[in-house]
C-alpha cells in the first residue's frame, strides 16, 4: 500500500509546479539514499533520486556532492537481490551525472560557465577524497576506484574549478600512492600527472627559476610530486622495494621519461642518506637499463650525439655516483668507455660490501642480455675499444668465483686476439664525438670521489650513534 503511493507520488512531481520544491525534496531523498540498515528503504530512495536528476537535468550537478556522497559507496555493494539493484541505480544515477559534466564541459556559453560556478566544489573535493584518504580494502576498492575516476574526470573536464582546490586534494593522492589497489593507483597516478602538467597552475612569478629552465612544460606540483614520492619511498621501504619500480614505471608512460629521470637526479644529488640515495639509484638504474618506457631514453644516452643527451648525462652521473656500480652501468651504456675503466679502478679504494657484489652480479647479467648488443659488439674492436676490455677485465678481477664471475670471463675469452692487440693500442681510443670532447670528465671523476668520501663520513657517524 505504502509503496503504492509513493509510486503515484513519484509520477506526479514531473508537474512543472513542483519544481520549486525539488531541492528540499532531493535533500530529504539523500537522508534515506544513505539508509544502509534499510534496503527496501535506500532502494526506494535510490529511484526517487534517479527520477529527480532526470527531473531537474543540468541543475543536478549542484547537489553533486550529495549525491556522490550516498552513491559511490553502493559501487561496493555484493550481489544480493535488494544489494544487486541497488548498485545497478547507483551507477545510472552516476553515468547521468558523469554525462551531465562532460556536456557543461564543452559547452562555452556565459549561463553554462555561471551554472558551475554554482557547484560547491570545496564540499565535491571532499566528497570524493573521503573515499582516497583512507587504503582500500577488497570491500571498497571498488568505491575507492570510481572516486579517483571521478577526480580524473573533473580535472580533465573542470581544471580551472577543480584545481582551484589543489592543495586540498594534493597531499591525499601522494599519500594513497600506498594503496594496495593496483588499479587505483594507476589513476592516483594520472591524477597527478595531469595536475604536474596543467599549464592552468603556472604560476610565472612564483615559479622556481631552476624549474622554469629545465622543466618548462611543468608546473611547481611537479617537483612537489617528486620529492614527496621519493619522502613515501624513504618512510615505506615495502612500497619502495616491491612496487616501487613500477609506480616510476607508470609514470614514465605518463610524463616524459627523461623529465622523470631529471627531476629525481636533481632531488637525491643532495640526498645525505648515503643508504637510501644508493637503494633508489639502483632502483632507477635498473628502470633505465631494462624498462621498455625508457627505450627512447637509453638511445638518447648510448647515441650521445646532441647537447640534450650530454647534459642529461652528466645530471644523472652526478646523481648516480652515490651508487658506484650504476655509475660505471651509466658509462658503458653511454659508450664513454674510458671513464668507466676509470671508475672500476677506484672500487679497490671502496669497501666491497656483499650489496655491491650483487649490484656487479646484476650488471654482469645486464651486459649479457640484449640491452647491450652494441657492447658486446664492440668487444670484437679491440684497438678502438680497449678501455671497454680492460674495464670489463676488472670487474672480472672483483668478482669472487660466482656464476656471474664465470660467465663474463666466458664472454671475454671471446675476444679476438686481445693480448696481441693490446700493445699497439695504447695510443687508440674510442672516437669521439664532439659532444663527448665537451665533458670534463676528470672533474666527474673527482665529484665521484667526493661522494665516496661523504658517504664513508656519514657511514662513520651512523656508526658512533
Amino acid at each position: 500500500m505504502c509503496e503504492s503511493l509513493l509510486g503515484d507520488f513519484l509520477k506526479e512531481i514531473s508537474n512543472p509546479q513542483m519544481k520549486s520544491k525539488y531541492e528540499l525534496m532531493i535533500n530529504i531523498i539523500l537522508i534515506h539514499c544513505g539508509n544502509v540498515n534499510d534496503d527496501s528503504i535506500q532502494m526506494t530512495a535510490m529511484m526517487w533520486l534517479k527520477e529527480l536528476i532526470h527531473l531537474l537535468n543540468e541543475e543536478a550537478v549542484f547537489f553533486m556532492p550529495g549525491i556522490l556522497n550516498v552513491v559511490l559507496p553502493c559501487f561496493s555493494y555484493g550481489d544480493e537481490s535488494l544489494k544487486k539493484n541497488i548498485k545497478e541505480l547507483s551507477k545510472v544515477i552516476n553515468s547521468k551525472l558523469w554525462s551531465l559534466i562532460e556536456k557543461l564541459s564543452q559547452e562555452k556559453s556565459e549561463e553554462k560557465i555561471a551554472l558551475l560556478k554554482k557547484i560547491a566544489v570545496d564540499k565535491l573535493i571532499e566528497t570524493l577524497s573521503r573515499f582516497t584518504i583512507t587504503p582500500s580494502d577488497i570491500n571498497t576498492v571498488t568505491t575507492t576506484i570510481e572516486s579517483l575516476r571521478w577526480l580524473l574526470h573533473l580535472v580533465y573536464k573542470l581544471p580551472q574549478f577543480i584545481l582551484s582546490q589543489i592543495d586540498n586534494f594534493f597531499h591525499i593522492l601522494i599519500a594513497f600512492l600506498s594503496d594496495s589497489s593496483k588499479e587505483a593507483i594507476e589513476l592516483d597516478l594520472k591524477i597527478l600527472a595531469v595536475i604536474s602538467s596543467s599549464k592552468l597552475l603556472i604560476d610565472t612569478n612564483n615559479q622556481n627559476e631552476s624549474l622554469t629552465a629545465n622543466f618548462p612544460n611543468y608546473n611547481k606540483y611537479f617537483s612537489l610530486f617528486m620529492t614527496e614520492l621519493l619522502d613515501l619511498f624513504r618512510k615505506d621501504q615495502n612500497l619502495r622495494y616491491e612496487k616501487g619500480s613500477s609506480i616510476i614505471k607508470t609514470l614514465c608512460i605518463l610524463i616524459n621519461p627523461e623529465d622523470i629521470f631529471r627531476m629525481f637526479a636533481e632531488i637525491l644529488s643532495t640526498e645525505k642518506d648515503s643508504e637510501f640515495a644508493i637503494s633508489m639509484v639502483d632502483i632507477l638504474n635498473s628502470i633505465l637499463l631494462t624498462s621498455c618506457e625508457c627505450f627512447d631514453l637509453r638511445n638518447s644516452l648510448k647515441d650521445f650525439n646532441t647537447q640534450e643527451s650530454l647534459s642529461l648525462f652528466i645530471c644523472l652521473y652526478k646523481t648516480w655516483c652515490h651508487n658506484p656500480i650504476a655509475a660505471i652501468a651509466l658509462c658503458l651504456l653511454s659508450q664513454n668507455y674510458e671513464h668507466a675503466f676509470n671508475l672500476v679502478n677506484l672500487l679497490g679504494d671502496i669497501e666491497i660490501t656483499l650489496n655491491l657484489l650483487i649490484t656487479i652480479d646484476k650488471l654482469v647479467q645486464l651486459i649479457e642480455s640484449s640491452i647491450f648488443t652494441y657492447l658486446r659488439l664492440h668487444l670484437l674492436q679491440v684497438e678502438e675499444n680497449q678501455y671497454l676490455v680492460r674495464a670489463l677485465y676488472g670487474l672480472l678481477m672483483i668478482l669472487p668465483q660466482s656464476d656471474a664471475f664465470f660467465a663474463l670471463k666466458h664472454r671475454l675469452d671471446c675476444v679476438p686476439n686481445y693480448y696481441n692487440k693490446i700493445s699497439d693500442s695504447n695510443q687508440n681510443k674510442l672516437m669521439s664525438t664532439p659532444e663527448r670532447k665537451k665533458i670534463d670528465f676528470k672533474e666527474l671523476l673527482d665529484h665521484f670521489l667526493q661522494v665516496q668520501e661523504r658517504q664513508k663520513f656519514f657511514k662513520k657517524q651512523n656508526n658512533l650513534i
